[in-house]
């Protein structure tokens, strides 16, 4: 909702968002008793991207479950197992195209695939960002990898329920799984 009415862009730390709702929520219940709102007992549920901002949410101690439907370990892998891969390596390597050349790409894309035109623009806006290069540069933020040789998901500690169908339309299970 943030996202739509206020054009907040998403952000890939959503433990932070998620830390901060349930502050809300228990200060919240504090105030209201007459709600009988049991905060031992909070689940976190999502799909798509929401499965991963759910993941993510998922390590803050107060979340008791998480339903994570058709989630992505790597938003920039999701990507590369869609995109040819000397495009791929071209971007990755950097220096070899410009801002334009990647607007230009994906707007010759979009003539050719509904899809990939609508999907582009989605992560503009969902991003906050104008430019291809941008869309690309932020999805390469959103993972479950650490810097520090473990994986994000080590720090989830509740039960976690996770889903996906073989025949997605974004990507393969494997791809979120290699």
């Amino acid at each position: 909702m943030v996202l739509r009415r206020d054009r907040v862009p998403i952000r890939p730390d959503w433990k932070v968002k998620t830390k901060a709702v349930l502050d809300f929520l228990e200060e919240y219940v504090g105030r209201h008793p007459e709600h009988h709102l049991d905060l031992d007992r909070l689940a976190l549920c999502g799909s798509s991207v929401g499965a991963y901002l759910a993941l993510r949410g998922a390590a803050d101690d107060r979340v008791e479950a998480c339903v994570a439907v058709d989630p992505f370990f790597s938003l920039w892998d999701l990507l590369k197992g869609r995109m040819p891969e000397f495009l791929v390596h071209t971007f990755e390597a950097g220096g070899f195209a410009s801002n334009e050349m990647w607007d230009y790409l994906v707007i010759v894309l979009g003539w050719m695939n509904f899809q990939a035109k609508w999907e582009f623009n989605h992560l503009r806006w969902m991003f906050g960002v104008n430019i291809v290069a941008d869309v690309f540069r932020q999805m390469m933020r959103y993972s479950l990898a650490t810097s520090h040789k473990m994986q994000y998901l080590e720090l989830v500690y509740c039960p976690v329920m996770v889903t996906g169908a073989a025949g997605s339309i974004y990507a393969k299970p494997e791809i979120s799984i290699s």
